[in-house]
């Protein structure tokens, strides 16, 4: 595969450039696994020319020695980076994942650092804002399971957290998540604070 798929690329790209291979034509393989990623071939839709992280195997990246193949990959579908409503399938895919596995959908902790990665591209500014009936964003909760964003609340008060769920544990949230930083450290409703009044 090392040889072949680059000298196909070639070939392709080729044919692309220069007319002879219409990108209409290659339509008919927008639900066949035709982008190679270096270990499997992944959909053209799933895939990108660069990415700041590895969504693997919610998403894929296009190897860097296929990346100059750009012709053919424009043709395919396959976009430069990818795009808001990519990473925010991608979430609800590793929620399912997660899901189907039990233990009440936590993330194991690649699993966590993957959905922490796509949350922070989603906030990064470099990405468009979603459309108003886009599906709800994800972001990991106290338990480590991706919970509806609007559910969520930041523990702006941890020392409260802590006083609450030493003197009166089940109270409010459970825990933070560890080697988190506090700026993720999100709980599930009802807030800290509601303890107190």
């Amino acid at each position: 595969m090392a040889t072949a798929v680059p000298a196909i690329y070639a070939a392709l790209d080729a044919a692309v450039r220069d007319g002879r291979l219409r990108a209409d034509a290659l339509g008919a393989l927008a639900d066949a696994p035709v982008v190679w990623t270096g270990g499997a071939f992944a959909l053209a839709r799933l895939a990108a020319v660069r990415s700041p992280i590895d969504a693997s195997p919610f998403l894929s990246v296009v190897p860097a020695d296929l990346a100059c193949f750009d012709a053919l990959l424009a043709a395919l579908g396959v976009r430069e980076r990818f795009s808001s409503a990519q990473l925010l399938a991608a979430l609800h895919a590793l929620r399912a994942h997660a899901d189907a596995r039990g233990a009440r959908g936590a993330l194991g902790a690649r699993e966590l650092e993957l959905a922490l990665g796509v949350c922070a591209l989603l906030g990064s500014g470099a990405h468009t804002p979603l459309p108003i009936d886009a599906p709800v964003a994800l972001l990991p909760s106290a338990s480590c399971a991706l919970t509806d964003a609007p559910l969520l609340v930041f523990d702006d008060a941890p020392w409260l957290t802590d006083g609450l769920a030493a003197g009166a544990a089940g109270a409010g949230a459970s825990g933070a998540l560890a080697g988190t930083s506090s700026a993720c450290l999100l709980y599930t409703s009802p807030s800290p604070r509601d303890g107190l009044l």
